[in-house]
């Protein structure tokens, strides 16, 4: 198993969610996949015997070539690899009414050994495949294809060194990828419609622009990769977000990347290097979560079972980000695998009351209510508590309840370990809090999780103990 999420060391311990909203699954049916459509209901792959799509209606259907890498939004187009008649395996495309069709190489070049190149990326109608193409000298060129032209482009580069064109945006209007510096190292290179390259990460935090692009979205509004070791994430609004280090992962092997993103950015999936086991292990990030291993995201949803998986790396990710496909390892009986997890996206949140509340000084007792604002993203939730006395009081909330228990002049329906919010000062009858979900005692509190709150406040009038509880509320919070 990975190492534990670090909001263990406060004492948390997350919920289950309904199999509906997060489960995880093996798809042994698409073992070799390595894209889907953005609905997830095509998937495209590889095996021994060559390229195959998937649909839940036709089942795996064999297409020939040599590699399938991407799908068209609707399906019907592949770009992949496969041996043309040239006798060399290099970038092609594939439909159901025309088969193959070879791409070729780069303009003028002989490859040097048996390969054209290879395809990486599609745009999303299938009228654009971009990729790395082999020059005679042994040095790889990024390219672009069109259906129009039907003529393979070598992209242009700063450069003197190799370069790929890894992804490109759904309009086919941006291309993504690497442009070696002079020394070797990678620097992420964005090319317009034009073919203009620019070195995008290049700015005074990143002089030469080290790093890579990975994937882009539809119209190029998100952008994600690598950078010194660590995930990005840009859009036009927040710029640059680097994701840093995996919690709980030495410094020294921490080397994460974020290699698939959701259509609006908010879920971007990737992997972690481990330097010392030397493997890998699936990433996700979100707003609210920050980067995660993806085994301890899903633990935290309540997924089971995820200690006999090794989730090494991710695949794909569908357009709402509730679909992650990736592969990895199973322990027991061992064998390499191919799995879905999914994910709960969109605000299906919300709130419930629950335990009983007890007469207090000012009434029949204290009712936890709220705003019903319950999306992590929008920090809006504001919890009120009353009527109770002008009197100090705390929200506290836990993962699991209880049967209510006598705690001074009320009922305590919360067990196992609880967190405590600020203390807050009762006003004309109520306790009100809007609690900062931006801030770190809320690291647990992820979308698709529900918790239990209940306030406690102090009562020197009510006689006893001097201090009562509120009834309590269940929230499960969203997006």
């Amino acid at each position: 198993m990975k190492f534990p999420l670090t909001l263990l060391s406060v004492g948390l311990c997350l919920t289950a969610v309904s199999a509906a909203q997060s489960q995880f699954v093996e798809r042994p049916e698409v073992g070799g996949a390595s894209s889907f459509t953005p609905d997830t209901s095509t998937v495209v792959g590889s095996d021994g015997q060559g390229a195959w799509y998937w649909t839940q209606a036709g089942g795996l259907v064999s297409i020939g070539g040599s590699q399938g890498t991407e799908v068209s939004a609707d399906g019907s187009v592949v770009a992949g690899n496969r041996v043309g008649v040239s006798g060399f395996d290099g970038p092609a495309v594939w439909t159901q009414a025309g088969g193959w069709v070879d791409l070729g190489g780069l303009p003028g070049q002989s490859p040097p050994s048996n390969s054209h190149g290879t395809t990486y990326d599609m745009s999303a109608d299938g009228s654009a495949v971009v990729g790395l193409g082999w020059r005679s000298d042994w040095k790889a060129r990024g390219f672009r294809w069109d259906s129009t032209s039907q003529q393979v482009t070598e992209l242009p580069q700063m450069g003197s060194r190799s370069s790929r064109a890894t992804a490109i945006s759904g309009d086919g209007q941006w291309i993504g990828g690497f442009d070696e510096h002079d020394n070797g190292t990678r620097r992420a290179a964005l090319w317009d419609s034009a073919l203009v390259e620019t070195l995008f990460l290049a700015r005074p935090a990143n002089p030469n622009g080290y790093g890579e692009i990975l994937d882009i979205n539809s119209d190029g509004s998100v952008i994600v990769g690598n950078e010194n070791g660590g995930g990005y994430r840009w859009t036009p609004g927040d710029g640059f977000v680097n994701f840093g280090q995996v919690p709980g992962v030495d410094p020294v092997q921490n080397y994460n990347w974020a290699g698939r993103t959701s259509e609006d950015g908010s879920v971007v999936v990737g992997g972690n290097w481990d330097l010392w086991q030397g493997t890998t292990f699936a990433t996700i990030w979100t707003e609210q979560s920050g980067i995660l291993f993806l085994s301890d995201y899903l633990t935290g949803l309540g997924v089971s079972g995820l200690d006999n998986y090794q989730l090494a790396n991710v695949i794909d990710i569908s357009a709402d980000g509730g679909t992650i496909l990736g592969w990895g390892v199973r322990y027991q009986p061992f064998g390499f695998v191919t799995w879905e997890a999914s994910v709960p996206v969109g605000c299906n949140g919300g709130t419930a009351s629950f335990c009983v509340t007890s007469p207090n000084s000012v009434g029949a007792g204290a009712l936890l209510t709220s705003n019903n604002q319950v999306s992590v993203a929008a920090n809006a939730l504001e919890l009120r508590a009353g009527p109770v006395p002008d009197q100090f009081g705390i929200f506290f909330y836990g993962s699991s309840t209880q049967a209510p228990a006598a705690l001074g002049n009320g009922s305590l329906c919360l067990t196992g370990k609880l967190v405590r919010l600020p203390v807050v000062q009762a006003s004309n009858g109520v306790l009100v809090i809007q609690p900062d979900m931006t801030a770190g005692w809320n690291s647990g509190l992820l979308p698709g999780t529900t918790w239990h709150f209940q306030a406690w406040y102090r009562d020197p009038a009510g006689g006893g103990a001097g201090h009562n509880l509120s009834d309590g509320l269940s929230v499960t919070f969203c997006d």
